[in-house]
């Protein structure tokens, strides 16, 4: 009887399942289609963008601590968004920044002009003689003199106090003629700190003049 029954229940079984084959069949094949284009399919997901951890206010220095990350659908990511602390921490905000902000470099200030020198401060220099500061263009180096007087430590002579220093901002010139003798001009050059300071403290008494070095 035992036998009976399981011979009656495997036809009934093998029927059911001759039944429904296209339909697992067909269920099967699209389990694989599925898993196919997941795996093939490239990874549009989220996007790593920093934000302001807390309110930032505008000329502050970055630092690390004031960062956090986020991570925004592609279509929502700023232009100029920052993913690395490490590629703005020094630098300067030029706006505030709310916390929760995305970071974007549009948000910093410039590399300025020290950017690929070795000088620790962009230093503006007046020269009485316009009509020769008119002369320099920015990438030139020169070595600065001081005349003063005797009496003002420089006992009546012309000393160097500067060497091979590199202009960084010539004067503004804009049309020919523009200066003459009798004006004076102003122009960043990048120096040191000590050297900062022995421009600083002649320059109110002394006539600051240049020599402009070879290439």
């Amino acid at each position: 009887m035992a036998d009976i029954l399981r011979s009656v229940t495997s036809r009934l079984t093998s029927r059911r399942f001759l039944r429904y084959r296209r339909l697992i069949a067909a269920l099967c094949c699209g389990l694989a289609a599925t898993f196919a284009v997941t795996i093939l399919t490239p990874d549009t997901g989220s996007v790593r963008v920093l934000v302001a951890a807390h309110d930032i206010p505008a000329g502050a220095r970055i630092l690390a601590s004031d960062l956090s990350a986020k991570l925004f659908p592609p279509a929502l990511v700023p232009d100029q968004s920052v993913a690395e602390p490490a590629s703005v921490t020094g630098r300067s905000t030029s706006v505030a920044l709310p916390r929760g902000t995305p970071l974007t470099t549009a948000s910093l200030r410039g590399p300025g002009v020290l950017v690929g020198t070795d000088n620790d401060v962009a230093m503006p220099i007046r020269f009485a003689d316009g009509e020769a500061a008119s002369l320099l263009s920015t990438g030139q180096r020169i070595n600065l003199y001081a005349s003063a007087p005797a009496g003002d430590g420089l006992s009546g002579e012309t000393a160097v106090i500067a060497e091979d220093v590199i202009v960084l901002q010539g004067p503004s010139n804009p049309q020919p003629g523009a200066f003459s003798p009798d004006s004076s001009a102003v122009l960043t050059v990048g120096v040191s700190h000590e050297v900062a300071k022995r421009i600083a403290a002649v320059s109110d008494s002394a006539v600051l003049r240049f020599v402009v070095l070879p290439d």
